[in-house]
């Protein structure tokens, strides 16, 4: 895109989107932190509920009990009263999300009334009777609705947090994608260059590289691996490249393909996206490799390739003589040039925080390995595919399994 005004909108409207996005995340942030608050508070008169009711029980028992007085109890029961009172009105206030009845002040306070007439009639047989059944039964029951409302409220809190999380993620993914979008919009366009004649060195495919992780009994599979890969064998000399369009790439389903990838949390739905990725870019097949604590190359994931050739592919060495190991070594792009008998080849490191974890190969045709979009778009993909890695990497701490893309 060369018109100034069109990049100047582009522009504008990115900081229009970054800044919303950014006022959203305070937004939440902000719901979070008087979420959290709210529930501290209602725990707090939850406890003080909890406390003024033991306190309660605890001076109306002492009514009945041998040498007390009710003239030095009565007050410690009207103040237990009173703070249960008031924490029961705190807890109907801030409830977030509705909260269990609790039992009335003027419950208790009837139950106070009855015992003390009751002391002070002589009665206290019939008083004691009514405060270690019926007075007993109605605390411990006052008891439990506040645990109950407690138990509501943080179920609550709990969810709103949580909507809060999930807000969140879509907000950034959604800034993610706007971003990728405008730099991939941004990015100047032009025909397609030559490969220069170092970068094409060879493919990632090598087959005598690849033959040795398929054991020389099995003639027929090796055999199946070399007519499936034989078009990728290293020629000595690049192929000169075709004078045709620039392959159209569709940005709008690279900023999806990206935002799921950043979603991604469960291992089954990679071999869709893998998929999605192939057509993104127009790739026969796709292999990721994913280097191992001590370098070497294991086929982690792949899509496009039959299932019993790939079952077979050993460990690559990084040292080895072709694009994939040096992809590895360089942290850089390779590109094995193809021509109208030969498929091309797109090699991209996977590079995440503590450097190369690995190589995303893509098989190609018609030149598409040369197309600057095509090229772009991959190393976009092979950045997003990089943050999947570092807990692939422990699993071929200790075995290589290989991990194949279902429906290939």
């Amino acid at each position: 895109m060369k018109r100034r005004g069109l990049r100047l909108i582009l522009v504008l409207g990115f900081v229009a989107a970054a800044g919303g996005a950014g006022y959203l995340a305070w937004t939440l942030q902000s719901r979070e932190a008087a979420t959290r608050a709210e529930l501290a508070a209602y725990d707090a008169q939850a406890e003080r509920a909890t406390r003024a009711l033991g306190e309660l029980g605890a001076a109306l028992e002492a009514y009945v009990a041998a040498g007390q007085q009710t003239a030095f109890w009565a007050p410690r029961v009207r103040t237990a009263l009173d703070a249960y009172g008031a924490a029961a009105a705190e807890l109907a206030r801030l409830a977030p999300g509705g909260t269990a009845s609790l039992v009335p002040p003027d419950d208790l306070a009837q139950l106070d009334l009855r015992a003390r007439q009751l002391v002070e009639s002589d009665q206290s047989l019939v008083a004691s009777d009514l405060l270690f059944t019926d007075g007993l039964e109605m605390i411990r029951g006052a008891v439990g609705r506040v645990d109950e409302a407690r138990h509501t409220a943080r179920t609550a809190a709990a969810a709103t947090l949580a909507a809060v999380d999930r807000q969140t993620l879509y907000a950034a993914g959604a800034a993610l994608a706007a971003a990728l979008l405008v730099i991939l919009l941004l990015a100047p366009a032009g025909a397609p260059t030559a490969v220069p004649e170092a970068e094409a060195a060879e493919t990632h495919f090598n087959v005598a590289t690849l033959a040795q992780a398929v054991t020389d009994s099995d003639a027929s599979l090796g055999a199946a691996l070399d007519a499936r890969l034989g078009d990728l064998q290293t020629s000595g000399q690049a192929a000169p490249a075709q004078a045709t369009a620039p392959p159209a790439v569709d940005l709008a389903a690279a900023a999806d393909l990206c935002s799921d990838l950043g979603r991604l949390a469960d291992a089954s739905t990679l071999p869709a996206l893998l998929g999605r990725a192939a057509g993104l870019i127009g790739a026969k097949g796709l292999t990721i490799w994913i280097a191992d604590p001590t370098g070497r190359l294991y086929p982690g994931a792949a899509h496009g390739y039959p299932p019993e050739a790939l079952s077979r592919l050993g460990s690559l060495d990084p040292t080895a003589d072709n694009a994939t190991a040096a992809a590895y070594r360089t942290s850089s792009t390779q590109t094995v040039a193809g021509d109208a008998r030969r498929s091309g080849a797109l090699v991209v490191p996977l590079i995440g925080v503590g450097g190369c974890v690995g190589v995303l190969a893509a098989e190609m045709e018609h030149g598409r390995e040369r197309a600057d979009s095509v090229r772009a778009v991959t190393r976009i993909v092979a950045a997003q595919l990089a943050t999947l890695i570092p807990g692939a990497a422990e699993t071929h701490a200790t075995e290589a399994p290989v991990a194949r893309a279902e429906g290939m």
